[in-house]
């Protein structure tokens, strides 16, 4: 019996590495998103939790500062509810006018509003993600003991 040769086509082999890297595009694709979905979210949700931490030590500090401040009423005539602090350590810790840039990315304010023999304590953390702007805002209530013995 007589072996025949297979035939053979030109371009065959072109035509299934063509086919070969459609289907490995296809799988690829989705996994390439996902892979840069979840990037993005990461660094989203790295910068919420340092900006909860920044405010968080910024309600720290007012309460500190502002506990142990022996003058309630004058406290809160020297800083009025229109303007905007941030908390500053160096030396004897206060309050300075304007906003405090941490990190090269967030923005740090503290307000304050005195509302009956409460002091409502804001703090408020700003900062670009991909080109839009993000906030955090954590609120306290810090009471005047002193005026419940009046």
């Amino acid at each position: 019996m007589k072996r025949t040769q297979p035939i053979k086509i030109k371009g065959q082999s072109l035509v299934e590495l063509l086919l070969g890297l459609m289907v490995f595009g296809l799988v690829l694709t989705p996994f390439l998103t996902s892979l840069s979905t979840i990037t993005t979210n990461q660094v989203k949700y790295r910068h919420q939790i340092q900006a909860v931490q920044h405010a968080r030590e910024a309600l720290e500090i007012a309460y500190n500062i502002v506990v142990n401040n022996n003058n309630w009423d004058g406290f809160v005539a020297t800083h009025p509810s229109s303007q905007l602090f941030y908390p500053s350590s160096e030396g004897i810790p206060e309050f300075r006018p304007g906003m405090e840039n941490i990190d090269d990315l967030f923005q740090r304010s503290i307000n304050f509003k005195k509302e009956d023999n409460l002091l409502k304590t804001t703090a408020r953390i700003a900062w670009l993600e991909r080109g839009k702007e993000q906030e955090i805002e954590l609120v306290t209530y810090l009471m005047d003991l002193s005026s419940l013995g009046n």
